[in-house]
C-alpha cells in the first residue's frame, strides 16, 4: 500500500537512523515526573472502524504528572512492548531499550492542592508517546498531561494491562482514508501550502483540501474532537474517584494541544466547548470545520516552513489572543521526538534536534503558563528573542 508523506500523513513504516547513543533531554521543571495508563469507554458512541455494531469507542490514555518522587525508582521505557514495536516498524533495536525520565504509578505531588490539566493529541498514524519530551517537560512544570490515543488512526496503542494493539490497515474506513491520500493531485494540493500567499487564498486552499479528503480531514477531526470532549466529560469522575488523580485536577484550567492532526483536533474541540481555556496547534493548520468558524479560546499556532506566512489567516479564525510561532527551517517531524530519533527522515528540517525540542518546550510552557496559571512571559510578549530560528507574531485582543 502506498502512502504520501505530506503534511498530515505519517508513513506507517519508517527506517530510523542508528540510535545507540540516544537519550532524551532531562525535563527542566522543579517536579519529578510520574506516568500511568488508563482507558475509558464511551458507551454512547459506536466504534466506526470495526464491523461489530456492538463495539463502543475506547479511549486509551497515557498520563504524565508532577510527583515528589524519591529514591532510585526505574524509569519507564519509551516504548512499552518495545521489541514488538521496533520490529514491526523497522526501528533500530536500541530504541526498544530507550528510557524516559518518568516512573510508573508513583503518587501525584503533594506540594500543590491541584494542577492544571493539558490534553495532548498525537498525529495521524502516530502514537501517544510521540512527544514524550514535551509531556515530561510540562509535567515537571506542574501540569497533569493526558495524551489521548485516537484508536484505529494511531500506529499503536497500549492498554493498562500492557497489551498492545496495532493499526488495522484492512478496515473499510482506513482503506477509504488511504484512497483519499493517494488520489491524483493530492500531493500537488499539499505542496501549494508552501507557496500560497494571502489569507483569502490560504483559507480557500484549506477548504479545497478538506473537500478533497472528506473522511480524513472532515470526519476524523470531528471524531477526535468528540474523543476530547468525552474525556473532558470524564475528568470530574477521575478527579473524584481515580486513585492517581483524586482531588489533584484543577478542572477550571484545561488546555488542549496536539501535533499535526492532533493540532487540528485541538482546535476542532474548542468549537462550542468553553471548558477549554487555551489551545495549541502544532503544525496542523486549519482543517475540519476550522476554515468555516472562529474559535474564542486563546490559541498558539506553532508551525514549520509550510505555514510560513500564514499568520493572518490563522489569526482570522481566532477571536481570542493569537500567537503564531513559525520556524522556517523546520519541517513536520521536527515537532515530535522524531527530531532526535530520525534526523535522516525526508520531512526533517535543518534545526538541530535538541535545539528544536528546546524551542517547542519553551513556547508551549510560556503559552500554557500564561493562560492556565496567569504567569506573564517576556517570550509571549515578544520582548525576549532568545531563538533567532523563530518568526514570532502576536495578535492580542482586548
Amino acid at each position: 500500500m502506498k502512502y504520501c508523506t505530506f503534511v498530515l500523513i505519517i508513513a506507517i513504516s519508517v527506517t530510523v537512523s542508528a540510535a545507540q547513543d540516544l537519550s532524551l533531554p532531562l525535563p527542566g521543571g522543579p517536579y519529578a515526573v510520574g506516568t500511568t495508563r488508563l482507558v475509558l469507554v464511551d458507551g454512547e458512541r459506536p466504534e466506526e472502524f470495526t464491523a461489530d455494531p456492538g463495539d463502543r469507542r475506547e479511549i486509551p490514555v497515557r498520563a504524565w504528572y508532577p510527583s515528589d518522587r524519591a529514591g532510585n525508582l526505574p524509569d519507564a521505557p519509551y516504548y512499552e512492548g518495545g521489541d514488538r514495536i521496533v520490529s514491526r516498524f523497522g526501528y533500530p533495536p536500541a530504541l526498544a531499550d530507550l528510557e524516559t525520565h518518568s516512573a510508573f504509578d508513583i503518587p501525584v505531588s503533594s506540594k500543590k492542592q491541584a494542577f492544571p490539566v493539558v490534553l495532548f493529541n498525537h498525529g495521524w498514524g502516530e502514537h501517544a508517546v510521540q512527544n514524550t519530551v514535551l509531556m515530561e517537560e510540562l509535567a515537571s512544570r506542574g501540569y497533569v498531561v493526558f495524551s489521548i490515543t485516537h484508536p484505529y488512526e494511531a500506529k499503536f496503542w497500549v492498554y493498562p494491562d500492557g497489551s498492545l494493539r496495532f493499526l488495522d490497515m484492512q478496515s473499510p474506513r482506513f482503506i477509504g482514508i488511504s484512497a483519499e491520500q493517494n488520489r491524483p493531485g493530492m500531493v500537488g494540493l499539499f505542496q501549494e501550502m508552501f507557496t500560497t500567499r494571502g489569507a483569502g487564498a490560504q483559507e480557500d486552499l484549506f477548504r479545497r483540501t478538506v473537500e478533497a479528503m472528506p473522511i480524513m480531514l472532515g470526519e476524523s477531526p470531528r471524531m477526535w474532537a468528540a474523543d476530547i470532549g468525552f474525556f473532558i466529560d470524564r475528568l470530574d469522575s477521575l478527579n473524584r474517584n481515580e486513585t492517581h488523580f483524586k482531588d489533584k485536577l484543577d478542572l477550571d484550567k484545561i488546555g488542549v494541544m496536539g501535533m499535526s492532526m492532533g493540532g487540528i483536533a485541538a482546535g476542532q474541540a474548542c468549537i462550542g466547548d468553553r471548558r477549554i481555556k487555551a489551545a495549541l496547534n502544532i503544525d496542523g493548520g486549519l482543517f475540519g470545520d476550522l476554515p468555516d468558524t472562529v474559535i474564542t479560546q486563546p490559541t498558539m499556532f506553532m508551525g514549520s516552513r509550510r505555514f510560513s506566512g500564514y499568520d493572518s489567516v490563522f489569526a482570522a479564525h481566532v477571536s481570542g489572543d493569537t500567537y503564531v510561532v513559525t520556524i522556517p527551517e523546520a519541517d513536520h517531524y521536527d515537532f515530535s521526538d522524531f527530531t532526535l530519533i530520525n534526523r535522516n527522515h525526508p520531512m526533517m528540517g535543518s534545526v538541530e534536534g535538541t535545539r528544536m525540542l528546546e524551542i517547542v518546550n519553551a513556547y508551549s510552557v510560556a503559552f500554557l503558563d500564561f493562560y492556565l496559571k496567569g504567569r506573564e512571559s517576556d517570550l509571549l510578549k515578544g520582548a525576549a528573542r532568545p531563538y533567532p530560528e523563530v518568526d514570532f507574531k502576536v495578535f492580542r485582543r482586548p
